[in-house]
């Protein structure tokens, strides 16, 4: 008999808490990352033996994290939340919490991101801020939907709605970087800042 669609997310699943341990040590000892608050994020490449190469993606977190709320949303169970889901969410959200940036005018960015493949490293990627965006939208519901941690929820939702949304560019794109770099003779097959658009 075929796996249910939520079957198949179990395995992405214990893929990801079984190599929380590892990762959360990678994490601390990568300087750039270091922090007072824990967590753990991972590079673009990881294997199941604990293996990372190439570059930090640093908001790989949220976008595991992503998951986990999606299987709540579609599967409905609660208890699974309560346990695995919400957990996991709100502490890819304490990584993120004291690392963001505020612009002069109080917007904040994701530092030092990059478009995979493509571009410069710098604040406020798209990419990037769209996925931490949804990141903190996701654990606001979950919070709510638990009916726990409301001090919490209300900081999140505060650092949620300062983030800088998507902007659009001089010849009327989303574009990929805050800065308005964009070019419209750019072929490159990059999509990455679609994301809040998908």
């Amino acid at each position: 008999m075929p796996a249910t669609r939520a079957e198949c997310h179990a395995t992405l699943f214990d893929l990801i808490l079984s190599r929380l341990p590892h990762w959360r040590e990678a994490t601390a000892a990568e300087p750039k990352l270091k922090s007072t608050t824990g967590g753990w994020t991972v590079r673009t490449s990881h294997g199941i033996h604990g293996d990372m190469g190439w570059q930090w993606d640093i908001t790989a977190n949220a976008w595991y994290a992503q998951h986990f709320w999606w299987h709540y949303a579609y599967s409905g169970d609660r208890a699974w939340l309560q346990r695995v889901g919400y957990p996991l969410m709100k502490e890819t959200c304490a990584f993120w919490v004291p690392r963001l940036k505020e612009l002069p005018d109080g917007k904040l960015v994701i530092p030092n991101g990059w478009s995979p493949e493509h571009g410069p490293h710098e604040d406020g990627v798209s990419y990037c801020q769209q996925i931490i965006w949804d990141l903190f939208n996701n654990y606001v519901e979950a919070s709510q939907v638990l009916g726990t941690d409301a001090e919490y929820r209300a900081k999140i939702a505060g650092l949620r709605d300062r983030l800088l949304g998507p902007q659009i560019g001089k010849w009327g794109q989303l574009q990929e970087w805050m800065v308005d770099r964009d070019d419209p003779k750019d072929h490159h097959r990059h999509t990455s800042h679609l994301f809040a658009v998908y």
